[in-house]
């Protein structure tokens, strides 16, 4: 049969499929018919094994070139064709950045354009080096720099001490670095799945009215950094807090004026736009209209951690609680708006580290909306549980290091 192109796709053979094939048309030969050894373990059988794993390769390989046509399977470079067919380009990797600030000796110079300078985050060991600059430490003793990781990609660091960084290019008059800030996470270069994703929405956008498609016309909105259009099409009220008859968009970054005007070009005229933010928009004949949207709002997260180290027979290492505090602020950044906050998700990032020393972990947790009363002295007022905090479609789980204890029992 070989390869062949059917109205559901290429169709290809296996290796066996292929050798049987082949031997029913040897038999068919003069020389080859009746008892003619055609057996696996005989010259010609091993013959016909070799050419057909070649013929299977050569029939998988176009199955895999048709496969790279198709935006649902494409990977690799062939994803990145099919992206440009659109003028879609995957996201590129990014580092993370943190602010800091270097110690040292008054005048001390450090000259990122002249070479990497390098400082080393004991905890996770990962690379770290100033950018902007030159920095010239004054009498003060101190000076306010920006670093970002070596390596792309969600790199955290947490507000850390002298104590917790190395130095790993010596300049003589520098003695010290902390970081003053969480860090800002950077990313990997774009996964296939969301990069389809993307895909779709801006393809959408050459639509107008549907919930894609007022995504990603707001999508292209600069500085947006994150974008869902939810809709109601009946007549009530819905489970969300939306009227009937309305879109509600929930936007991360952009000016306010631009994002409603992207909205007022997509949405179909007579339906209602949600939100807690109100912009007037003018359209062309100078009449105003008022646009509805929501930001996302942040929900304030504190975990506690629960390490028990007492009953181990091993050795728990010294840096193990900011290893564990790292990996529980890297599951809080890859929160998305409307995703809930689970301890036992945190508890397997946790384990996850597989580090010495430790029998169990457990993680509570508590999240504070700001609707209620104001937390006393930087704590919630509500009871830390182990259990999921839900968190509503226009709010987001937020984590620092200061509301992540680590505690060992």
């Amino acid at each position: 049969m070989s390869a062949r192109v059917t109205t559901a796709g290429v169709e290809i053979q296996t290796r066996s499929e292929v050798a049987e094939e082949t031997k029913a048309k040897l038999r068919l030969k003069p020389g080859f018919s009746g008892t003619f050894n055609l057996e696996p373990e005989s010259p010609v059988g091993e013959l016909i094994d070799a050419l057909s794993e070649r013929e299977a390769d050569l029939q998988a390989l176009i199955l895999e070139v048709a496969r790279g046509k198709d935006p649902a399977t494409a990977g690799g470079a062939f994803l990145d064709m099919v992206l440009a067919l659109t003028g879609t380009k995957r996201l590129a990797a990014k580092p993370s950045t943190a602010p800091g600030r270097c110690h040292g000796v008054n005048g001390t110079v450090l000259d990122p354009s002249a070479g990497d300078v390098v400082i080393q985050l004991d905890a996770t060991g990962e690379n770290w080096r100033l950018t902007g600059g030159p920095y010239t430490i004054p009498v003060g003793g101190s000076v306010d720099v920006a670093v970002e990781s070596v390596d792309t990609g969600a790199k955290q660091a947490a507000t850390t001490g002298q104590a917790g960084w190395t130095i790993q290019t010596p300049v003589s008059g520098w003695t010290g670095f902390e970081s003053t800030a969480d860090a800002t996470l950077g990313r990997d270069s774009e996964e296939p799945g969301p990069a389809r994703l993307r895909r779709l929405q801006e393809v959408a956008g050459a639509g107008k009215a549907s919930t894609e498609a007022i995504s990603a016309d707001v999508s292209q909105v600069s500085g947006v950094s994150y974008v869902r259009t939810y809709s109601n099409r009946k007549l009530v009220t819905d489970a969300d807090g939306l009227p009937g008859k309305s879109v509600n968009v929930v936007v991360e970054g952009g000016a306010d004026a631009d994002i409603a005007k992207a909205i007022f070009e997509s949405v179909s005229g007579g339906i209602e736009t949600h939100g807690a933010v109100s912009v007037q928009h003018v359209d062309s004949h100078g009449n105003a209209h008022t646009i509805k949207f929501d930001r996302v709002a942040d929900v304030l997260l504190w975990v506690t951690v629960t390490v028990t180290t007492s009953t181990s027979e091993t050795v728990y290492p010294a840096n193990g609680d900011a290893l564990i505090e790292t990996a529980i602020l890297e599951y809080g950044a890859a929160l998305q708006p409307g995703e809930d906050a689970l301890p036992s998700a945190m508890e397997f990032a946790a384990k996850s580290l597989k580090l010495t020393g430790v029998d169990d972990v457990q993680v509570t947790i508590v999240g504070d909306d700001g609707s209620g009363p104001p937390p006393a002295s930087g704590a919630p007022s509500g009871a830390y549980v182990r259990a999921k905090t839900s968190i509503a479609i226009r709010n987001r789980g937020k984590l620092s290091s200061d509301r992540v204890a680590v505690v060992q029992v």
